[in-house]
């Protein structure tokens, strides 16, 4: 978990186990989908609206990028999953054509 951690840069609060968990888990998930040599580097930020987050996946084969609003902090974590792996699609569907 660490490592994954390592990846993550937190501002304006301190991420608490559970969430730096979803946060782990949510990576080698993704990590899991990606090309195999994208490397992640992703930012969640306290903000008046809420939480503030980017997700960035850089390989060979191209960036993968995903910015997210929301009230939660695993909200905005799983909205930055969700539009990495739209990407993600639509490149796997583009390399096997």
């Amino acid at each position: 978990m660490d490592l994954m951690m390592d990846k993550f840069e937190f501002a304006g609060f301190e991420p608490d186990r559970d969430l730096k968990r979803t946060i782990s888990r949510t990576l080698d998930i993704i990590l899991g989908s990606a090309p195999s040599d994208a490397e992640p580097v992703a930012r969640l930020s306290r903000t008046r609206e809420g939480f503030s987050g980017v997700l960035r996946l850089c390989s060979a084969q191209g960036t993968f990028l995903a910015e997210a609003v929301r009230r939660d902090p695993a909200e905005t974590l799983a909205r930055l999953k969700d539009r990495i792996f739209e990407q993600i699609t639509r490149w796997r569907t583009i390399r096997s054509a």
